[in-house]
């Protein structure tokens, strides 16, 4: 007749009973119990023993048997996860910009001081169809004597339809040279390996006209 006992884990067994298994069958177990202290990503199988004369031979059998095979499942399991999750992002080489627009220069585009309310430009970029890899946006103002002055930039996550619509409050264009310098508005979308610039429009500072 067999009394139970509190439950003891495999690993709390195999370290009790190590010292009276084989030499091969005490490292098989070894490594067995390594590899499940490991990796953890799986639940400890526990289970009760009793005490007696058949105790002893019970615990090699479960030892020498289910530890290989619990250490081996876990092997498994952890190498499943870890390829499924790292397949979702694609590579910058199979990303592609299918065309870059942005809505056009107008009056209420331009600063205040310019007479404008500043405001903000619609921009959409079509693409591969894929979620989450980053746009980046930069509105520059490339003046008549060859500066640039930058407009800030802004970087967003690709939107999984294959159409990403930014709406960002870049600098709003407020040449106050009075003649002076003229401005050639320009937008610079990168994703991936590639790159597009667009014109937004041009700006005379003399007459102060959007051209």
């Amino acid at each position: 007749h067999f009394r139970f006992l509190p439950r003891f884990s495999l690993t709390a067994l195999t370290k009790r009973f190590m010292p009276h298994l084989r030499p091969g069958m005490a490292r098989g177990t070894a490594l067995g119990a390594e590899m499940a202290h490991s990796f953890d990503c799986f639940s400890v199988v526990s289970f009760s023993v009793a005490k007696g004369g058949r105790q002893f031979m019970f615990i090699r059998k479960v030892a020498a048997i289910a530890l290989p095979v619990i250490a081996a499942f876990g092997l498994s399991a952890c190498s499943t996860s870890g390829d499924s999750a790292g397949a979702a992002a694609p590579s910058a080489q199979s990303f592609k910009l299918s065309s870059v627009s942005i809505s056009p220069l107008t009056t209420a585009n331009l600063c205040r001081r310019l007479g404008g309310k500043g405001n903000a430009p619609t921009v959409t970029v079509k693409h591969t169809a894929a979620a989450g890899v980053p746009i980046r946006l930069h509105m520059q103002d490339k003046l008549s004597d060859g500066s640039t002055f930058n407009h800030r930039a802004t970087r967003v996550a690709s939107d999984a339809s294959g159409t990403t619509v930014v709406k960002y409050a870049f600098l709003p264009p407020c040449n106050t040279t009075g003649g002076r310098l003229n401005s050639h508005y320009q937008l610079t979308v990168k994703a991936g390996d590639e790159t597009r610039t667009i014109s937004w429009g041009r700006y005379n500072s003399g007459p102060k006209s959007i051209q």
